[in-house]
């Protein structure tokens, strides 16, 4: 008999921000509804410095109603860059790896820009 891990906050607040108390707990619950998500939140800080930087990293569910499955979760990269040199570095860790994501993982996890 296999036991589920379940997510808490102490498995990924070392790494991120939340927006307020009940956002995180939106993002756990999240987490635990689709835990193959896990892996790929604890690489993605890597990642993302190897491009931007150090960046201070928020996660939020958002709620996309023009989509079927209308929950997901996303990164937001803090920057200091100006527009168009964060796209380009954006575009840049698309390329080195979300590109490489599994298709599970890219329908439910997204990384998009927020500036400071």
């Amino acid at each position: 008999m296999s036991v589920e891990k379940r997510y808490t906050r102490s498995d990924i607040a070392h790494t991120y921000s939340f927006r307020d108390s009940l956002a995180e707990q939106e993002v756990i619950n999240f987490v635990n509804e689709s835990p193959y998500l896990f892996d790929s939140l604890l690489e993605a800080p890597s990642q993302i410095k190897k491009v931007f930087g150090p960046s201070k990293l928020v996660l939020e569910v958002f709620n996309d109603p023009s989509l079927e499955d209308n929950n997901h979760l996303v990164i937001w990269i803090g920057t200091n860059l100006k527009a168009d040199e964060a796209i380009n570095t954006l575009h840049d860790l698309d390329e080195k790896w979300t590109f490489n994501l599994s298709s599970e993982v890219l329908a439910k996890l997204s990384i998009n820009l927020g500036w400071r």
